[in-house]
């Protein structure tokens, strides 16, 4: 991931209250090294919903996230994508049940962002 490109995810997410970046490695990570699966410090949390991971490559924009509430869903993904929109020709938003996030439990849903398509959501 480029610099720019690191730099406008660090924004992004600082802009919804989140402070973060990307590593090289496409993992999400707060100030001081913490990441988004917790190992390292606190986790990327708000009242509803954990972001895990944060990934892009080839003009595509990967976020998994945990919700406790999946009717949410539609409604904070249309917030992560939103910021995104100028920059990626798609975005994908994964969405684990809280606490199923990690371990290899698959998501119960996804959502995709295209320009030509807008939003898609599939349950698996």
């Amino acid at each position: 991931m480029g610099v720019r490109c690191t730099r406008l995810v660090a924004v992004i997410f600082m802009g919804l209250g989140l402070a973060c970046g990307v590593s090289e490695d496409g993992v999400a990570r707060q100030p001081g090294g913490a990441s988004a699966n917790g190992a390292n410090g606190p986790a990327l949390i708000n009242d509803q919903w954990q972001i895990l991971k944060m990934a892009t490559a080839h003009g595509v924009f990967t976020i998994e996230v945990e919700l406790d509430n999946l009717d949410e869903a539609p409604e904070v993904a249309r917030l992560l994508v939103e910021p995104l929109i100028d920059d990626f020709s798609e975005v994908l938003v994964y969405i684990y049940v809280a606490e199923r996030g990690v371990g290899g439990h698959p998501p119960a849903k996804r959502i995709q962002w295209t320009a030509d398509g807008g939003y898609v959501e599939l349950e698996y």
